[in-house]
This record gives structure tokens, sequence and C-alpha cells, in this order.
């Protein structure tokens, strides 16, 4: 395990976080007040500089113009959160990306991240009717 993933994995545990190391990427589950079971990733660069928090989900089953709606809405939003992504990633999944070069983290940077991160998700919940996240 890399010297980063050590400092992060400690910064976790302090905060208390339940996860698993996989594949030098940190996998934490999250309840939140919108998901059962929000999948949070911390992935980091090769070279350790970078990392990426992500929280995802299945695309939801939308109709065309629903779809639609949707991005929009994810495009309008991207506008108003500071420092957080909405996107979808290679496999068509989506996910709310937080990303810092951040050598020095504290537990407290770390965890104003995640929050970041579980906010947009829950607000990205909102965007369409709770049918359509059926898990």
């Amino acid at each position: 395990m890399g010297k980063r993933i050590e400092e992060i994995t400690q910064l976790l545990d302090e905060l208390e976080v339940k996860y698993e190391l996989k594949d030098e990427t940190v996998v934490a589950l999250w309840k939140t007040d919108k998901w059962e079971n929000l999948v949070v990733n911390f992935i980091f660069s090769p070279n350790e500089i970078w990392l990426t928090i992500v929280g995802w989900r299945k695309f939801p089953q939308l109709s065309d113009t629903d779809a639609t709606n949707f991005y929009k809405k994810l495009l309008q939003e991207s506008w108003n959160y500071n420092g957080t992504k909405f996107c979808l990633d290679p496999d068509g999944d989506l996910a709310v990306v937080v990303e810092t070069a951040d050598m020095d983290l504290t537990r407290d940077e770390l965890s104003r991240y995640i929050r970041q991160v579980l906010n947009a998700a829950d607000e990205m919940h909102d965007f369409v009717s709770s049918e359509a996240w059926k898990e």
C-alpha cells in the first residue's frame, strides 16, 4: 500500500468510516438521507498526488424525455456546486466527483470533501422520481 493511501485510510479511521481496500482503491458504502447504499470510492492517481472521491450509482431507467431533462438538470447544477462535478463514468454510471491534489489533508478537510460528495449525491437523487432509483 502506498504512503498516500495509508494517510487517507488513517484519516478515515479517525472519522470512523468503514471501508475496504480493493486494488489500491478505498471503497465505502454510505447510507444518506436519500441513498441506502451509495458507493463512495477514494481513487489515487498512479503517482499518489491526486485523490479523487467518487460517489456513484447505476444510471436510472428513464424515458428519452426524462433522460434529457435529467442531463439538463445535471449541467445546471454543476454550475452551482463549487469543486464538485456531476458526470457519467466510462461505464455510463452516474458519478459525483471531488478531486484534490492537497498532499497534507487534515481529517476536517477530508470530512468536508466527503460531505460535498454525499450532499451532491442526495441532490442528484431528487432530479428524478424515487422510483427511478430502485436498488
